[in-house]
């Protein structure tokens, strides 16, 4: 079961007594990650040495995280909030005291539907700027949420595809979705138009879209 949480921005922060580990996971020379009393690491000092590594995992030396532990460590950030909306993946959302609507499942799609690698919310105005994923029950096999530096991947297409990447610096992408009415759990991207608009009618996500700058639509 793997839960993760939408923050993003900066604003003031308070202290979590706790012992973490945090390791850089695209460090290949880091081997061991670094000890911190999380009253002791800043939310800016967290914030840059995310910048800079991309990504880290964080584990705590003390006992297994729960999910309000998981929810606790990461609106300590105080970050600013990130609504939900635009998604394709059919989730739920995991009550913590923390906050409301903080906490999701990642994808409820059956195990064998691929999930290529992609940035979260690429497809909406204002995706997120940072994302946490927490794992609440480790799989006996597999079940790893793989990820890819993005770097990599712009200057490996930009080496051999400079065309390409030229053609999208100066005329964007399109985002094409196929959203049905309900939730198709057997799709990875099966999130249905009134669960990723938070809408009950067509013409309440019409309402919506008109709103959104280069946005167009159709029914089928």
């Amino acid at each position: 079961k793997i839960h993760f949480f939408f923050l993003r921005c900066l604003v003031p922060s308070y202290p979590l007594t706790m012992i973490i580990s945090l390791k850089p996971l695209f460090d290949q020379e880091s081997s061991s990650g670094s000890q911190f009393n999380w009253g002791d690491l800043s939310q800016g000092e967290f914030v840059d040495l995310l910048d800079h590594q991309k990504a880290i995992l964080i584990r705590c030396d003390e006992k297994p995280l729960s999910t309000e532990d998981f929810g606790q460590l990461v609106t300590s950030f105080n970050l600013e909030y990130y609504p939900y909306v635009g998604g394709a993946a059919p989730r739920t959302i995991i009550p913590v005291t923390a906050g409301k609507d903080i906490v999701f499942t990642a994808n409820e799609s059956p195990p064998a539907e691929p999930i290529p690698f992609h940035h979260e919310l690429a497809q909406t105005p204002k995706p997120p700027e940072y994302i946490f994923f927490y794992c609440d029950t480790p799989a006996n096999e597999g079940g790893e949420t793989p990820i890819i530096d993005s770097t990599l991947v712009y200057r490996l297409a930009n080496e051999n595809h400079p065309e390409f990447i030229e053609k999208l610096s100066k005329e964007g992408a399109r985002y094409i979705r196929t959203l049905p009415s309900e939730d198709d759990p057997l799709s990875p991207i099966g999130r249905s138009y009134k669960n990723t608009w938070h809408v009950k009618t067509p013409a309440e996500l019409e309402e919506k879209l008109s709103k959104i700058k280069g946005c167009s639509w159709e029914w089928k």
